[in-house]
């Protein structure tokens, strides 16, 4: 064992700290009324888990209960709650006075899609001294219906102030795609209290994953709260609440990706909707906005359940009603492949991707019937070798020993396998390309909790 091993386990057999914080950062849970989180163990009645009074309480009300016991304390808002008092796990759990110490508070970045949350955390940095939920939404003696209303009233949107506090904030603790979603998904909220800040452009997607890729991006059944399981019927219709149907009011363009993949009955319910509950019964095609559908047919059709082949194609929207009245635009151009690429690389990745077309298209091999013998050209096969998976390993990270420190070269290239026991293989060779001896850790070191360890926030509860 070399020096350094001998001193990384010294170092944890005498459980010396490894991380120091100072000063203590205490995170400040928040939730919406009624919505704290609820602990308990797997073997607890629930009858006991709904009885216990420790379930009731949170830091959050706890701030709110020294408001109504402690004068002090009504004079500081909820960000410098921690600096006077601390926040002990007893039974009850309660805020009390501090003797000494200090803390800073630190609220949970939370966007703007969760709409009351979102709002609630805002009305938070500007409210002090709150005894209850109803006070945090009180503007001049007026309670307002929603913490989203208070804020409105307390003109915090008047300018961009908030907006810039928040965007400075999360830079500091999120990475570069949660703050360009955040700014998105600001750009749309503001414009829906002041339209002369530009138009809506809705990004939607049908799949969870393809909606993170997009800005603001939601899926297709949330964002129009459209049924997972729609019915044949073809009057369907998406039944929602207010706030939707004046986000698709002031929505200028409509951009569904994905579309291919999910049911038409979902395409044939927004038409309706945007039709009926806008006020456009004419036959102009949802309502008269403009809706991109983009995708693949290449792709997963809709599945149905034990369902044949005719029964997948005849559920896409090329078997709907609205097919015949879109414009079929096609891409000519592979962008993401030639995108960063040389010219004289540019002919070969187009040459590349056809043939792989091609394939998938069972253009190769001659009239079949499902299964073609394919040649595959002479460059990207390994040749008359004896050991096949080193040469791709070669071929694919050249002169690797001299440039793995370099992030980039890592970056621009990447080896894929069907079967993860083929992926375990390539790791294990790889490794062992690498300088230093290999070592294997089988726990992990924890860092120094802070003064209080609060539960943590989830507003989607």
């Amino acid at each position: 064992m070399d020096v350094t091993s001998l001193k990384k386990a010294a170092w944890i057999i005498f459980a010396f700290d490894v991380h120091y914080r100072v000063p203590t950062v205490t995170r400040l849970p928040f939730h919406l009324p009624g919505q704290q989180q609820v602990i308990y163990g797997p073997e607890e009645d629930i009858e006991d888990v709904l009885t216990k009074t420790s379930n009731s309480v949170s830091m959050f009300t706890g701030w709110m209960e020294a408001n109504r016991n402690y004068e002090h304390a009504r004079k500081l808002s909820y960000a410098e709650f921690p600096t006077q008092f601390l926040w002990k796990k007893t039974s009850p759990p309660k805020c009390v006075q501090r003797q000494s110490g200090f803390a800073i508070g630190r609220f949970h970045a939370v966007p703007a899609s969760f709409d009351e949350a979102y709002y609630l955390r805002i009305l938070l940095n500007k409210v002090k001294g709150p005894k209850c939920f109803e006070d945090i939404r009180t503007v001049d003696g007026v309670v307002c219906d929603s913490f989203r209303d208070a804020c409105y009233r307390r003109r915090l949107f008047d300018d961009d102030k908030d907006y810039i506090e928040e965007i400075e904030e999360a830079s500091h603790t999120t990475n570069g795609y949660y703050l360009r979603n955040l700014f998105a998904t600001m750009l749309i909220t503001s414009s829906l209290s002041r339209p002369d800040y530009g138009e809506i452009v809705l990004n939607v997607a049908s799949s969870g994953i393809a909606s993170l890729l997009l800005e603001g991006g939601r899926t297709a059944h949330s964002r129009f709260l459209i049924p997972i399981n729609l019915t044949e019927d073809s009057q369907c219709q998406v039944k929602g609440n207010t706030d939707v149907f004046d986000l698709l009011k002031k929505t200028s363009l409509i951009i569904w990706d994905e579309a291919p993949m999910i049911h038409k009955h979902a395409f044939e319910a927004l038409d309706r909707t945007l039709k009926v509950d806008l006020g456009n019964t004419s036959e102009s095609l949802f309502g008269g906005k403009v809706v991109v559908l983009g995708g693949d047919f290449r792709q997963i059709l809709p599945v149905v359940q034990n369902g044949t082949r005719n029964d997948c194609v005849n559920t896409t929207i090329s078997s709907s009603y609205i097919w015949s009245k879109c414009k079929v635009l096609k891409l000519t151009k592979n962008m993401r492949l030639t995108v960063g690429s040389q010219m004289s690389n540019t002919l070969e990745i187009k040459q590349f991707a056809d043939w792989l077309l091609d394939i998938g298209e069972g253009n190769l091999g001659g009239p079949n019937d499902g299964e073609a013998t394919i040649s595959i050209p002479d460059d990207l096969l390994i040749k008359h070798s004896l050991d096949p998976m080193s040469d791709l390993i070669d071929f694919v990270y050249p002169y690797m020993l001299e440039r793995f420190n370099d992030l980039t070269y890592f970056q621009e290239r990447a080896l894929l396998a069907p079967l993860n026991d083929v992926v375990q293989e390539i790791n294990v060779r790889m490794l062992a390309y690498f300088p230093g001896q290999e070592m294997e850790y089988l726990s992990s070191d924890s860092i120094d909790e802070v003064e209080s360890v609060s539960e943590d926030f989830d507003p989607t509860l």
